[in-house]
């Protein structure tokens, strides 16, 4: 599965090279295609798979893996860039530029607290929706102002806003792929979703990069943002239980029971 992620990586920054580098690209992404396809063969028929493929079958987990997907996808690309732009256009150190995105990346330390507390009561679907919503709209505020002369406090409201956005996702989007399996199968959905976040990353940085080089920072950010707000219509689709907010995925199904299990326990009077 690395081999796959690599290789569409790769493929992806070679479209950046324009026509002369379209075999390499195109070669990349099928070889991406194979390792994929092969590694889902095999994990049809190994007796111990990786993630067993029943998991893929329950609409809150996929839902909100690829809400993750879309979502890290466009942070992590849009703020490659807006960090660069912070030390070229604005002028800025690198330590400088980094201390700036603090209302940013910091937002999240007071956010997911609160939002880790409504995620029973609203919803994990419907906290992500707004979380996606909320980073989606502070990227296009973003990409919009973005130009020589900007002064850094025209950014900090937006930056706020994508934080906030960031933590309502970052409390809800794992508590709702746990909450939708069965507890031992928590470590398996825990680890396809650590997993499915850092493909989107890498996977947003690439393609935003090729985005940047044809069409420069707005049109980067601009589709970061579009494929943030995807996400928004992948969290409104999971929907709560009846009478509570999380997700409904069905009574969580138990281990096997032996016939002794459901024997009373000995007596251990004399």
């Amino acid at each position: 599965m690395t081999g796959a992620v690599v290789a569409a990586v790769w493929g992806i920054v070679q479209f950046a090279d324009g026509a002369a580098a379209l075999a390499r690209s195109l070669g990349g992404l099928a070889l991406s295609g194979l390792l994929g396809a092969l590694f889902l063969a095999w994990q049809r028929r190994t007796p111990t798979p990786l993630a067993p493929p029943h998991l893929y079958r329950i609409r809150p987990f996929m839902l909100s893996n690829a809400l993750a997907l879309a979502m890290y996808f466009g942070v992590f690309g849009s703020i490659f860039f807006l960090a660069q732009f912070m030390q070229g256009p604005m002028g800025y150190s690198p330590v400088e530029a980094g201390l700036r995105t603090l209302p940013w990346t910091a937002a999240p330390m007071i956010v997911v607290p609160v939002a880790s507390a409504l995620v029973d009561r609203v919803g994990g679907g419907r906290l992500q929706a707004l979380g996606c919503a909320c980073q989606a709209a502070a990227l296009v505020w973003l990409a919009l102002i973005c130009r020589p002369g900007l002064s850094y406090g025209a950014m900090v409201g937006a930056m706020i806003l994508a934080g906030v956005g960031m933590g309502l996702v970052f409390a809800a989007n794992p508590a709702t792929v746990i909450g939708s399996v069965a507890e031992h199968e928590h470590n398996l959905a825990s680890g396809v979703n650590n997993t499915v976040r850092e493909f989107g990353g890498a996977l947003g940085i690439a393609v935003l990069t090729a985005v940047s080089l044809h069409g420069g920072l707005r049109s980067a950010v601009l589709t970061g943002a579009a494929v943030v707000l995807l996400g928004t219509f992948a969290g409104l689709a999971i929907r709560p239980a009846p009478g509570r907010g999380r997700p409904a995925s069905g009574p969580a199904p138990s281990g096997p029971r032996s016939a002794l299990s459901d024997r009373p326990a000995p007596s251990r009077l004399p």
